[in-house]
């Protein structure tokens, strides 16, 4: 998965595909910093069905409805 050439760490795309297969879908994506390869991605949920918990390795929930990446600082808000 890349955003403006910027290729995105795997655990926002594990997340990411995650959050589709419960049918949240991408709003928007940019990148936050070129440098460290940081990015924003927002998405929002199109469905009654709730995601019980998020297990993947190096993302941790900042606040609720984000979360965030150790490797990048990428981001996924979810809206």
């Amino acid at each position: 998965m890349k955003i403006d050439n910027i290729e995105v760490c795997h655990p926002i795309v594990e997340l990411v595909k995650l959050l589709e297969a419960y049918d949240y879908t991408i709003i928007e994506e940019k990148v936050s910093d070129y440098h460290f390869h940081e990015v924003l991605i927002k998405m929002k949920k199109n469905t009654s069905k709730n995601l019980l918990s998020i297990n993947i390795a190096n993302i941790t929930q900042q606040k609720q409805g984000v979360f965030c990446c150790s490797c990048h600082w990428s981001c996924v808000k979810i809206e």
